[in-house]
């Protein structure tokens, strides 16, 4: 689907947001954003697209009723600090190097 937003950037633009709320209604809404967000980081040569992405799945996340359930987890779940963040992408580059 994606990879089809990609090449069509006008469904994205025109229906991507209620095909996106459906997906998120009917799949784990978190499972479904980490895998997006997975898709940007390896795939963020193309800037425009990665962007428009995000600024979709933002508006989805803030406003829908299907992601309620994640906005709510998002609340509730203790920020990173530096150290963690640090602690991931060593971690990342670990696996990457292994």
């Amino acid at each position: 689907l994606l990879e089809l937003f990609r090449e069509r950037r006008e469904m994205l633009e025109v229906k991507g947001g209620a095909m996106i709320r459906h997906l998120c209604g009917n799949l784990n809404s978190r499972h479904l954003y980490v895998t997006v967000a997975r898709f940007i980081q390896h795939n963020s040569h193309d800037l425009e697209f990665a962007q428009q992405l995000v600024q979709t799945f933002n508006w989805i996340l803030l406003t829908a009723v299907e992601t309620k359930s994640l906005r709510d987890e998002l609340l509730k779940t203790r920020p990173l600090s530096e150290f963690d963040v640090l602690d991931c992408q060593a971690a990342q580059t670990g696996k990457a190097a292994a």
